[in-house]
């Protein structure tokens, strides 16, 4: 679990365009993050950290509000990172 200031991760953040992600596998992250959609001073260490987390066997990482750590844990609210495709 990782608290954040923003409900989940996003792709082009900030703009009109912007998306916030729900279910993601680890390497959609990484292709995001090759992508530049992630800061590496934000977004960018968060997002690489739960696809190491997941790859090395962890069966779920979330980012997420710190508001929404609780329905963040159930896998009910920001990004949930999880090896198998949603």
């Amino acid at each position: 679990m990782i608290a954040t200031d923003v409900p989940a991760a996003a792709i082009r953040f900030g703009t009109p365009e912007q998306q916030w992600l729900g279910r993601v596998t680890p390497g959609r992250l990484r292709e995001l993050a090759a992508d530049g959609e992630f800061d590496a001073g934000s977004m960018g260490p968060k997002a690489a950290a739960c696809a190491e987390f997941v790859d090395g066997g962890g069966e779920r990482a979330v980012i997420t509000s710190l508001e929404s750590v609780g329905a963040g844990a159930a896998g009910r609210a920001g990004t949930v990172v999880e090896p198998v495709a949603p």
